[in-house]
């Protein structure tokens, strides 16, 4: 049977078609609606994309939480404060106090009916909140002398090192200046890494015996470092024992650090005595070992040609002079030399001079 189309934008009057003549469980897909790319579905496959105002009401029938980042329902957290009260104080002492004046603490100058937080007193019973004033202190009204305390979490406003801190009495049942009262610091929000050469179990840190650090039965603690161990005990901090009296620690060849003897030019006994060698042409000089313009012996009388140094030189250290003109050795020239013994080529006349620069062997 045929059927007639009709055009829906222009044949059908807006609003005239009523629900019961749709057929059952007909459905426009989401995307189809011109809004539908905001909605969000209760099965939570597809979530908020922002953060929501409740425009004053109530969230109501909220599971207990289970990740970090779930929201806490009221009953939650009337469990976590069962038993607990909340206190602020301007600041925190951690150590010991008078209870008078206005005190600077924590870098806080501290002016009167302002509310400290004592952690640390001598007599522990004067652990917590006091109002500070000119002359003597009194407890805070909330915190009234024999007054009967429970568990309580202060939060310190300020301070340069100790500023916006969470402080927890862990003493039960307190009756104020009575009770030795202990207070701690809440590091709980603080999250901790282990690094390298440490281990973490709970909230205590160690480090592991291994990875270049060891220990040993008498708490005593070795250090590996590149090929040496540096070993830290009672008797202080020291690299490793050495092998040989007077050795030092330097890079070898492949640059590792290395116990090494001294030898050559210098050594070093075990009394820390340094020798520098100065014999042989590679030795260190030392200025006495320096001779220059010596006279060596023998007759200038034109007829001597033997001369002799005061000591024997260094070979081919010497330079022999004659009235200044400094002479050529070797056979054919002017002089031959043989440990301290000098032999001219020809007889120095009388008054003439011979001299000698050279370095002692």
């Amino acid at each position: 049977m045929p059927q007639s189309l009709i055009r829906g934008s222009t044949q059908i009057l807006d609003g005239t078609i009523p629900l019961a003549k749709l057929v059952s469980g007909f459905s426009i897909p989401t995307a189809n609606l011109v809004d539908g790319p905001n909605f969000i579905k209760r099965d939570g496959s597809v979530p908020f994309t922002a953060g929501q105002s409740m425009g004053g009401f109530a969230l109501t029938n909220v599971a207990d939480p289970v990740g970090a980042q779930d929201a806490m329902n009221l009953r939650t957290a009337q469990a976590l404060i069962n038993g607990v009260a909340l206190r602020k104080a301007r600041v925190v002492a951690v150590t010991n106090v008078a209870l008078t004046g206005l005190p600077t603490q924590d870098g806080v100058t501290l002016v009167a009916s302002e509310v400290i937080l004592l952690t640390a007193q001598t007599t522990a019973s004067q652990n917590g909140p006091w109002v500070v004033a000119a002359g003597a202190w009194a407890r805070p009204s909330n915190w009234a002398a024999a007054s009967t305390q429970k568990s309580t979490i202060f939060f310190v406003e300020e301070g340069t090192a100790r500023g916006d801190t969470r402080w927890i009495v862990i003493t039960d049942a307190i009756v104020v200046d009575t009770t030795a009262v202990t207070i701690t610091q809440d590091t709980s929000a603080v999250s901790y890494t282990n690094g390298n050469g440490l281990s973490l179990t709970g909230n205590v840190f160690a480090v592991k015996n291994g990875n270049g650090i060891s220990f040993d039965g008498s708490n005593n603690v070795t250090l590996a470092l590149n090929g040496t161990s540096l070993n830290l005990s009672a008797s202080g901090l020291k690299v490793a024992d050495g092998t040989a009296p007077g050795q030092v620690v330097i890079a070898n060849a492949a640059n590792v650090a290395t116990m090494t003897t001294i030898s050559g030019d210098a050594t070093i006994s075990g009394t820390g005595v340094v020798t520098l060698t100065s014999t042989g042409a590679t030795g260190v000089v030392k200025i006495g070992k320096i001779k220059n313009n010596t006279t060596p012996t023998g007759a200038i009388n034109g007829a001597n040609t033997a001369f002799a140094l005061a000591s024997a030189p260094v070979a081919n250290t010497e330079e022999i002079y004659l009235n200044g003109q400094r002479l050529f050795p070797g056979a054919g020239n002017d002089y031959t030399i043989a440990a301290a013994a000098v032999t001219l080529l020809f007889a120095p006349q009388t008054g003439d001079r011979v001299s000698a620069d050279y370095l002692e062997a």
